[in-house]
């Protein structure tokens, strides 16, 4: 099987909870404090201190809470605890590790499990911690409703300012009861959706030759084409940072029980149908959307890319925005292949391209400020300087900005007036 397992981050109290039964998940394990001890789970508060104490936090994909910490002595007492044995350490402990993980862009998802998490539902702490939860996962899902006794659509965002502690108050009984064994199944499914989100929203792009041939195997009846389901990933990218999740992994809520593949009895039909909406998802900001919309802007900023002029005309004055250009489809994605286009236009005129250059070019200076955000969240940092100059230097990693790239190629070697052959470093295809 090639490609990492799902990573499975417990917090829980309790030394020998129910692990989940499954060869295609791993449990994130933790110094404990004593020297060579591992634990399954985060137990304690002393343990927690000690992590980022030393600098060792876990990343994970999947995050499962336990809402009450009761057996941990470590921690100081909560209001009242030693009468209400009431206490929602568990969703503190949680906050910083999801505030960490949710600074990477990488998709996550986390769930409370409780043998009875309406017992905190009025506690204003656990609910202020569960909003804030919520709210850096962006979590929207199907909850079953226990007042109306219906599912509906529940999102992070659907309150009014005026009633927030009642909103989340609201659905904090509505977390799955039971051990991590019993809830992890159904966080493997929601990290699936979440993942088509990250994709479709741009966060993440996703290798698409291997995703071609994977949908192939899965909706293919010979048995050699379904084995290679067995031992597939997909492979992910998010600015200069990669990474490989094996498919069974991604369907080990499916693939049960242990040992159970698609090449001995699995259902291809589902992951089949995932494939192709995740196809679907990658898509759609294809190289000739972006290069449609960089000629949309620059069309807007005006003639200054044609003369080179030494004053450029600031068009702040007319309106326009950096904000507003990009648009809200894929800004970042946008902002990159601005960025580059602007890069083989200096290039290819021979022109200086420091950042200072770019500047007076692009005729927005006072605005420019708000191109250094989507770079940022792009994964290509916040000094653009960097960036450029690894243009000159270095092969583009992800294809679809090379794509980009040689579509405007193509469209300034029209003028002619460069008679060599030009392919700067970033064209080129890094040779493996």
């Amino acid at each position: 099987m090639k490609g990492r397992r799902l990573k499975l981050f417990v917090i829980n109290d309790e030394w020998d909870f129910a692990k989940p039964d499954s060869d295609l998940i791993e449990v994130v394990t933790l110094d404990e404090g004593l020297v060579g001890k591992k634990t399954d789970c985060l137990q304690s508060w002393h343990q927690h201190m000690r992590l980022w104490g030393t600098g060792t936090p876990p990343e994970f994909d999947v995050l499962l809470i336990d809402i009450k910490f009761e057996i941990d002595d470590t921690d100081p007492e909560y209001h009242a605890e030693s009468q209400t044995n009431i206490n929602p350490y568990g969703l503190l402990h949680a906050l910083p590790f999801v505030a960490r993980q949710g600074l990477t862009r990488w998709p996550f998802v986390w769930s409370l499990h409780s043998g009875d998490p309406g017992s905190v539902a009025n506690d204003p702490v656990a609910i202020f911690a569960f909003g804030l939860l919520c709210a850096m996962e962006r979590r929207s899902e199907i909850v079953w409703n226990e007042r109306t006794q219906e599912e509906e659509t529940w999102r992070w965002d659907g309150y009014e300012l005026a009633a927030i502690p009642e909103y989340f108050s609201r659905w904090i009984p509505s977390a799955p009861k039971g051990n991590p064994k019993a809830v992890w199944p159904q966080l493997v499914d929601r990290y699936r959706s979440k993942l088509i989100e990250s994709v479709a929203c741009g966060d993440i792009r996703i290798a698409t030759r291997e995703l071609d041939r994977l949908l192939a195997a899965a909706q293919s009846k010979q048995a050699a084409e379904i084995r290679l389901l067995d031992e597939g990933s997909l492979s992910l990218k998010r600015g200069y940072r990669e990474d490989s999740i094996a498919l069974p992994s991604l369907f080990a809520d499916v693939l049960q029980p242990k040992g159970v593949r698609w090449s001995n009895g699995g259902d291809t039909s589902i992951v089949a149908k995932y494939l192709a909406d995740l196809k679907g998802a990658s898509t759609v900001d294809d190289a000739t959307f972006l290069y449609s919309k960089v000629c949309e802007i620059r069309q807007a900023l005006g003639p200054a890319f044609e003369k080179f002029d030494e004053v450029v005309t600031d068009n702040s004055s007319a309106g326009l925005s950096y904000t507003r250009l990009l648009g809200q489809r894929s800004p970042e994605k946008v902002a990159v292949a601005l960025f580059l286009c602007w890069w083989l236009d200096l290039d290819y005129y021979t022109r200086p391209k420091r950042t200072a250059d770019l500047i007076k070019y692009c005729g927005l200076r006072k605005d420019y400020n708000s191109l250094i955000g989507p770079l940022d969240k792009a994964g290509f940092g916040r000094r653009p300087q960097v960036f450029l100059d690894s243009l000159g230097t270095v092969p583009l990693e992800d294809p679809l900005y090379r794509e980009v790239g040689e579509l405007h190629q193509r469209e300034v070697m029209k003028t002619g007036l460069r008679t060599e052959e030009w392919c700067p470093s970033c064209l080129l295809v890094e040779e493996e």
